[in-house]
């Protein structure tokens, strides 16, 4: 499936890292300063039951319109109720209105969305805050994946776009001990919508093939769908085991996986 791969596109957070927990910190950053305080156990909760496959339905569109908070459950049973009908990418492409629950961050944002807790610039702090807590919490990244990385990379085009700008990412990236292993990198790909251009800028010339091109990534609207819609080839990352799955190629639930599945395409 993979023999004529000459391009790999890595996603970076819940990709080449994972991080099981920062949704709880993320949430207590969303409450912090607000009259919410007391949502904090129950919505780290519906969190653990969405990422486990209990409630909404990951890798589908939800709108963002803010719903009606006058307690927890009802606020739930709201946004579960509100799901939005399928449809295809070219239709995702061109609607602002939906999020794509696409991963552990799309849930954040969401629930920061829904609850109108993100407005004023708010985002971008609680964003900044959780991204210190994770750094500060242990998070650190994987040798054995590193050095399937460098092994990769010998033998084919390896890129890493982040949606992430590069004061933040660069960062995180040094912090992992990934700095120096990619061939490229692009930050503030604003993927799914710039992704190609992003690629293009970096790679001249290669989406002339796009069945030369693999992308790798946790979230399938962001990461797969543009190279899957050109024909390219997908690998899907995703550690929760009872959740809605999109469409790949090939499926990695882990960082361990990751490095086996890197190593075996180098023969």
């Amino acid at each position: 499936m993979f023999n004529d791969i000459k391009t790999i596109i890595f996603d970076m957070d819940g990709t080449i890292y994972h991080d099981y927990d920062f949704h709880r910190s993320y949430i207590r950053n969303l409450l912090r300063g607000t009259d919410m305080l007391n949502w904090e156990s129950s919505l780290i909760n519906f969190a653990d039951e969405v990422l486990g496959g209990k409630r909404l339905r990951m890798n589908s569109y939800y709108p963002k319109d803010m719903i009606s908070r006058n307690d927890p459950e009802s606020y739930f049973g709201a946004l579960e109720s509100s799901l939005a009908a399928e449809m295809s990418y070219t239709d995702a492409i061109a609607s602002c209105r939906t999020l794509y629950l696409g991963d552990a961050w799309a849930l954040v944002t969401l629930l920061g969305e829904t609850l109108g807790l993100l407005k004023d610039g708010r985002g971008e702090t609680v964003f900044l805050e959780t991204r210190e807590d994770m750094k500060n919490n242990g998070l650190k990244g994987n040798e054995t994946l590193r050095r399937a990385l460098i092994h990769v990379g010998r033998q084919y085009q390896t890129v890493l776009l982040s949606n992430t700008y590069r004061e933040i990412a660069y960062p995180l990236l040094e912090h992992l001990g990934y700095s120096g292993v990619f061939g490229c990198i692009g930050f503030s790909a604003s993927k799914p919508h710039g992704m190609l251009s992003s690629l293009e800028a970096l790679c001249p010339g290669a989406l002339s093939r796009p069945e030369t091109i693999l992308s790798i990534g946790d979230h399938a609207f962001n990461d797969l769908m543009p190279i899957e819609y050109l024909g390219g080839k997908t690998v899907w990352m995703s550690p929760y085991p009872n959740i809605n799955e999109p469409a790949y190629c090939h499926k990695l639930r882990s960082i361990e996986e990751l490095a086996e599945f890197l190593d075996g395409l180098c023969g």
